[in-house]
This record gives C-alpha cells, sequence and structure tokens, in this order.
C-alpha cells in the first residue's frame, strides 16, 4: 500500500489509500488513526442472520454505515468509545439501501444472500475504513423476509 508521510513540526501525518492518522509527542509519540478503521470481524464467518461485531477504532458515536457488499446498514451507533459497531448479516443485499425515497424507482433490485465472501467496511463523517471478509456459510431456510425496495 502506497503511503505519503509529511513531516509539520512536531507532528508526522500518514495519509494511505484508507486512512489518515498524525503522531504527536505530546501522545508520547503515539499514533491516532483520523478516519474508522476495522480491526476484526468477530466472527468472521456464519449463517445469514448471524450477528457481527466490527471491532476498531475512530467509529463515530452515530452515523456510521456499515457497507455489506454493495448493501448494508446506516445509521449505526457505535459503543466501547467508537470502537465497536454490531451488525446482522442480511438476508437481501441492494444498492438501493443507502438511495433517497425522494429520489424514486432504484435498479437493480435486491439479491438473495448467498453461501460466499462478502466485502464489509464502515463509512462515517470521518471517512472510510478499510474493509475485511465475512463468509457466508449459508442462506436461510426459514421464510424469508421481503427484499428492501
Amino acid at each position: 500500500m502506497k503511503q505519503i508521510f509529511l513531516k509539520l513540526g512536531l507532528f508526522a501525518v500518514v495519509l494511505s489509500a484508507f486512512s489518515l492518522s498524525f503522531t504527536s509527542p505530546a501522545l508520547g509519540g503515539k499514533t491516532l488513526p483520523l478516519g474508522p478503521v476495522i480491526d476484526s470481524l468477530q466472527p468472521s464467518s456464519g449463517p445469514v442472520g448471524t450477528v457481527v461485531t466490527i471491532t476498531g477504532s475512530g467509529f463515530t458515536p452515530t452515523g456510521n454505515t456499515i457497507h455489506f457488499a454493495e448493501g448494508g446498514m446506516s445509521g449505526v451507533n457505535s459503543s466501547n468509545g467508537g470502537t465497536t459497531l454490531t451488525f446482522e448479516v442480511p438476508y437481501w443485499i441492494s444498492s438501493c439501501q443507502f438511495k433517497s425515497p425522494a429520489l424514486g424507482f432504484c435498479n437493480p433490485p435486491a439479491r438473495l444472500v448467498t453461501p460466499g465472501d462478502y466485502t464489509v467496511y464502515v463509512v462515517d463523517g470521518n471517512g472510510q475504513s478499510n474493509s475485511m471478509t465475512f463468509t457466508v456459510t449459508s442462506s436461510s431456510t426459514l421464510p424469508l423476509p421481503p427484499p428492501p425496495r
């Protein structure tokens, strides 16, 4: 991953493809990310309906958007001082989940989540996180909720 290092007086700033961080002598030389960072998904695999905990840093208290492939959920609140988010692996995904209803019809339609690998990342007011992979091991055999519109 290409990184750009800038030395600004006592501070060092690092820009990379997914994050911005700074280092300060006042913080004992500790480097802090300025945007969201995902460290782990627990669990990292499971069936549709699994509750997943995202552990990391830099999540805003409110208004986090968790992307699961092209779908996901918005308005997610963090806990533990901005280090934890949780979501349930959805039955359906669609890019329309982030579209304003005022904009009208959305295409393509929702698609059923089937076994396979799905990219997970977070977007909040501070930027976009790195991505991690969640592996769906099985689809639901229960009656499905209707797809999002």
